[in-house]
């Protein structure tokens, strides 16, 4: 009886977080995709009816989404970067491509909403932003200029990558 009440309580989490999302309203959006919230808004998303019947786990395919967006190993910067707050809105960012691509399409009565349009324009905003931030870190642009003409040097030197192979003849 515990257990029926749980999954019944969890798939009100996964309505209400449908709900959040249809409001398309900018900044609540914005709220529920911080560092500290999006792990839920996921997480519920994961026990809504239609993406929980969906639920699969492969090594290609994986819909849960909690476990995707906490996983350190996914955010790789070969460049540091030194605000908090532009790392925040990478994040944020890579959230509403996920959002978009992989909930939307699978969950029901999203995708026939404005949802896609206004996770569109976020993601837009939020990329944007990104990019200005980036613009602004003078560390930032030395560390990544100077990789760039370190590799252009390596493969002057003949350290570049391997030549192309012939097409092959018919």
């Amino acid at each position: 009886d515990l257990a029926a009440d749980l999954e019944a309580a969890s798939g009100r989490f996964g309505r209400i977080a449908k709900l959040l999302l249809t409001l398309e309203e900018g900044s609540l959006l914005r709220r529920v995709l911080r560092d500290d919230a999006a792990p839920f808004l996921f997480g519920a998303l994961e026990y809504e009816a239609r993406v929980g019947r969906c639920h699969l786990e492969t090594r290609h395919v994986n819909t849960s989404f909690r476990a995707y967006v906490t996983d350190p190993g996914r955010f790789k910067m070969p460049v540091p970067i030194s605000s908090h707050d532009t790392v925040s809105l990478i994040h944020a960012s890579h959230r509403i491509a996920l959002l978009l691509d992989s909930v939307v399409p699978i969950a029901a009565g999203l995708a026939e909403s404005g949802v896609s349009d206004t996770l569109a324009s976020a993601l837009t905003a939020t990329s944007r932003q990104v990019v200005l931030r980036l613009q602004d870190d003078s560390a930032f642009l030395r560390d990544i200029f100077g990789c760039l003409r370190s590799a252009h040097a390596h493969a002057l030197d003949g350290g570049g990558l391997p030549a192309r192979p012939p097409p092959d003849s018919p």
